[in-house]
């Protein structure tokens, strides 16, 4: 558990940093239409876009449909409504809503804009050899490959890799990705070689499994299910899970998903629970979900001091720090549905289709009715 000096100097990253790394590269690819122009027979613009004067004010934001501003008990804010009414469309197109599904993104695509590669460069800082990497996976926020970039500098010492990972500047390089000539990489290996695991742990890895299996399916060798629990590596996809960042910006280290769906015997139901909402519902409930923790961690932090205290210390927050590491709420979008037999089905089928690709919590009320809720 971390300390109350700790605790700042996180909720300051986690505020100021969150809004720059969470952009995705898909969303980089998306917004290219920013940068490119309509006429071909420039080949200026057809290698990436016209010429436009530097902004370092500029500050590309990954958008959150499904938060609303946080709620502020000081006296005299103004709070959004947490619960908002919509109303439910008469048709869903069935390529569109599965586009939005897979996607994510609400950048419409046009065929005239010709896709791009990108590719991360840095650290640019003297005495210090550039590395590269090329942004293959889409789903992968910045920060993702921002890790991988620092992982494979050549620092000099350990240590500069965490503490300096802020102060260069990093080169985002795009072209077209029908250009024959690629932009040589630095880092060579696929994320996959660089996060696998060595040949002698996945064997024990394997071992371990299959002893598991045993022990629940053959009565005979019945073992206790949680003898195969491993403290250590639950303490260590905790810390992994403490780091707000990381969590928001998805880019977890690959060994945290082989474990827990490959290889579940070896943490507790509480800790794959815990997992599970940090990372199963999107950026919006990650970063829910981290709010929670840290409030809880509060609270814990302070179980030990009298119930006055208590009092004194979270008025303080309050007034003082309690927007700092304060991102959002989740929206609550509110449908009505006539109680219709013979049409409750299709409004179901409906409304699940038109609410499939929404992370807002989904709350249906009848028509003509009081009551309301989420189920």
């Amino acid at each position: 558990m971390q300390d109350e000096g700790n605790e700042d100097d996180c909720d300051e990253e986690y505020a100021n940093g969150l809004s720059i790394v969470m952009g995705e590269a898909g969303r980089l690819i998306g917004d290219r239409g920013l940068r490119s122009s309509t006429s071909p027979s420039n080949n200026k613009q057809n290698r990436g876009g016209v010429s436009r004067n530097w902004d370092d004010e500029f500050v590309l934001k990954h958008q959150l449909p499904a938060l609303i501003p946080a709620f502020d008990p000081r006296p005299g804010r103004t709070n959004v409504n947490q619960i908002q009414d919509i109303d439910l469309p008469d048709g869903i197109s069935e390529s569109r809503s599965e586009a939005a599904f897979h996607s994510g993104c609400s950048v419409p695509h046009t065929e005239e804009v010709p896709e791009l590669r990108l590719y991360l460069q840095g650290p640019n800082l003297t005495n210090i050899s550039n590395a590269t990497i090329e942004l293959v996976d889409n789903d992968r926020s910045i920060f993702f490959y921002l890790q991988q970039l620092v992982q494979n500098v050549e620092w000099g010492q350990k240590n500069e890799r965490t503490r300096r990972i802020w102060e260069p500047t990093y080169t985002l390089i795009y072209r077209n990705a029908c250009d024959n000539d690629e932009l040589p990489q630095t880092v060579n290996k696929t994320i996959a070689e660089m996060n696998g695991f060595p040949e002698n742990v996945a064997n024990t890895l394997v071992v371990l499994s299959s002893l598991h299996q045993i022990g629940a399916n053959v009565m005979k060798y019945e073992m206790a299910t949680d003898i195969f629990v491993s403290e250590k590596l639950t303490q260590k996809l905790m810390q992994e899970l403490a780091d707000p960042l990381i969590v928001s910006a998805r880019a977890l280290p690959s060994w945290c998903d082989e474990l827990i769906f490959k290889y579940p015997c070896l943490f507790s139901v509480e800790t794959r629970t815990n997992y599970f909402r940090a990372t199963a519902f999107g950026t919006s409930r990650s970063i829910v979900w981290l709010q929670a923790r840290h409030d809880q961690m509060l609270e814990q932090s302070r179980g030990a001091t009298s119930a006055a205290s208590v009092s004194n210390l979270t008025g303080t927050r309050r007034d003082d720090n309690y927007p700092e590491f304060r991102i959002g709420r989740i929206k609550h979008e509110r449908i009505k549905v006539p109680r219709d037999d013979e049409q409750l089905f299709e409004y179901a089928v409906r409304l699940l289709e038109f609410h499939a690709s929404r992370k807002a919590v989904l709350e249906v009320e009848y028509i003509n009715e009081e009551g309301t809720g989420l189920g």
